[in-house]
């Protein structure tokens, strides 16, 4: 009875952010080597790709002025 009580007192924000945090830690646990090279992997493409259209918005920026590169 005491636990109900106490878990009305939780925030719902409070729950949710507790029960993801659970989910995570399962499909964390959950992950191959070969999971977390891929999951790298993809990290380093998204690095990459924002590295390159800062790039190109620099490029377009500086024709736009009649710079040449």
């Amino acid at each position: 009875m005491a636990a109900v009580a106490i878990s009305k007192l939780i925030p719902d924000r409070v729950r949710k952010a507790l029960w993801c945090f659970e989910k995570y830690q399962e499909a964390d646990a959950a992950l191959t080597d070969e999971d977390m090279e891929f999951i790298e992997a993809m990290c380093e493409l998204n690095q990459a790709h924002k590295r390159l259209e800062k790039i190109r918005a620099q490029m377009t920026e500086e024709t736009a002025k009649g710079v040449t590169v």
